[in-house]
């Protein structure tokens, strides 16, 4: 089913594959059940995690961690069984502040275009010095010049007149059926993403839509053939390869892929193909 929010074509998707209903003893970051701490000598892209809850917990790539001594953003998907305490893989996204620290919010998803540079797409440079350069752009769109912190400067955003097209994503009621969506902008497919769980995807929702809005300076809508979609969903399908590792990565042409599965279970919890050839990206 196809919807228009504000700028956006989404689509609601329905994969039997990926559903996995008998697997629901799990949370994510953001409903809590964790402590999360530096090191104990602290690093810039490695912080300390553990579980306290009862089931396995789940930190999604992109996720942002406010507060401790810096801002981190979580660097890929990651699944902490119960009870384990572990390092979490993380990018800074404050660059210059070391210290003071404190505890902050989870904030679901960063902006879109720092998610892409952290993944790369075939730049070799390092990725901490990728996601530092989108963070600087982002603080020049929303003239944060006070600040070098993404969650900071996304509180700005949404303080400005800008924010107003979001309030449509309030309203936005997915299918209950619906275990994954399609985002397309400016004509041309951007993300496609799927979960385990239409209960899952819901919870998710509004931090992916967003992550999208934060990257766009026009509005304006401009609809995509159903033809486009079909072709980024056929080229992302053909990445899958789950018998691999069950934090999988890939690459073709300018889409990358990313999947994360729980141990001894084939079917991935979530999945999440990026379309880096996207005007709003490039």
């Amino acid at each position: 089913m196809r919807t228009q929010v504000g700028p956006l074509d989404i689509w609601e998707l329905e994969n039997d594959f990926f559903l996995q209903p008998s697997i629901n003893q799990f949370s994510f970051l953001e409903s809590g059940n964790h402590r999360i701490e530096e090191l104990y000598e602290p690093e810039i892209e490695r912080i300390s995690i553990t579980n306290t809850g009862g089931g396995f917990l789940v930190a999604f790539e992109g996720l942002i961690i406010d507060g401790l001594q810096q801002a981190r953003m979580v660097a890929t998907d990651q699944i902490i069984e119960p009870g384990e305490r572990t390092t979490l893989d993380v990018v800074c996204v404050e660059q210059g502040r070391w210290g003071d620290e404190f505890s902050g919010d989870i904030v679901p998803r960063a902006p879109i275009s720092v998610l892409a540079a952290l993944r790369g797409n075939n730049d070799t440079s390092h990725p901490q010095s990728r996601v530092w350069t989108s963070v600087k752009t982002h603080q020049s769109r929303t003239q944060s010049l006070h600040t070098t912190s993404l969650p900071r400067m996304m509180e700005t955003y949404r303080e400005s007149r800008t924010w107003i097209p979001f309030r449509e994503v309030e309203k936005f009621s997915l299918n209950q059926r619906s275990n994954g969506i399609a985002i397309s902008v400016q004509g041309e497919p951007l993300i496609v993403e799927f979960f385990s769980s239409p209960e899952l995807l819901r919870s998710q929702f509004k931090g992916i839509v967003e992550s999208v809005l934060w990257d766009l300076d026009d509005y304006a809508v401009s609809k995509t053939s159903n033809r486009n979609l079909i072709d980024f969903l056929d080229e992302t399908t053909n990445l899958y390869d789950f018998e691999k590792s069950h934090i999988y990565t890939t690459q073709k042409d300018s889409v990358t892929f990313r999947s994360a599965r729980f141990p001894h279970q084939r079917n991935p919890i979530h999945v999440l193909a990026i379309n880096h050839s996207h005007p709003i990206l490039v």
